[in-house]
Parts: C-alpha cells; sequence; structure tokens
C-alpha cells in the first residue's frame, strides 16, 4: 500500500472535515459550559430499587459509597425481613452525619389491607441524595 502524499485530494478533504468536525465540538462544548454556568439548583436524587433476584443492595450500597466518596450526604431505607445487621449498615452507620440509615423489616402489603395480618417486603430499596 502507499501512503497519500500531502497534495492527494482525498486527504485534503479528510482534513477539511476533521476542522469542521472540531469547531462543531467546539460550539457545543461553549453552549454545554454555559448551561453549567448557569445551573444555581442543587437538587438531590433518590433511587428505589425493588424487584426479585439478585443486585438491588449491592447496586445501592454502591451508589451510596460512591456518593459519600464525592463529599455528599445519603440516606438509606432498607425494606428486609430479617432483623440482623448486614455488614453494610454496620459500616454506614460509622459515619451519621453522611449517612442516615433506616430498616425497615416489615412494611404494609396486600394482606394487611385485607386484615390478614403485617405483610412483608423483600428486597432492598435505597436512597441516595
Amino acid at each position: 500500500m502507499t501512503e497519500p502524499q500531502a497534495n492527494d485530494p482525498s486527504t485534503n478533504e479528510d482534513a477539511a472535515r476533521d476542522e469542521r468536525h472540531k469547531a462543531r465540538m467546539a460550539r457545543k462544548k461553549d453552549v454545554v459550559d454555559a448551561k453549567i454556568a448557569a445551573a444555581q439548583d442543587e437538587r438531590g436524587v433518590i433511587v428505589i430499587t425493588t424487584g426479585n433476584g439478585k443486585g438491588k443492595s449491592s447496586s445501592g450500597f454502591g451508589m451510596v459509597v460512591r456518593a459519600l466518596g464525592h463529599g455528599m450526604q445519603a440516606g438509606v431505607v432498607q425494606f428486609i425481613k430479617g432483623a440482623i445487621p448486614s455488614g453494610e449498615e454496620l459500616f454506614l452507620r460509622r459515619f451519621p452525619e453522611q449517612c442516615a440509615f433506616h430498616v425497615m423489616g416489615e412494611a404494609p402489603g396486600p394482606r394487611a389491607r385485607r386484615g390478614q395480618g403485617p405483610g412483608r417486603v423483600g428486597g432492598g430499596a435505597l436512597a441516595a441524595a
């Protein structure tokens, strides 16, 4: 194969296309930077993770630890069936100023609404703000 020469028209077209692309991206970056500079609201985030299977608590605790690592405050509300504290709970309770932790063992479910006793909620639901 031969390399394109400096006076090759396709090389000149590629260079011109690259320059146009760089200019477009610079304009887009300026627009985004201006919007970021104008943003004054600080908002929290609530994440609720439910469903069958595994991974809900791991995902939520990962988000909480990541938020704490970035200097944010976080809160955890976890619905679990057992009353034994998890290692994650024991760890996060060491940081009460940064992370509020609430464990809810039983929650009203369909059985409770029918007068058949408290319902149980399985899985984890976590919120980070």
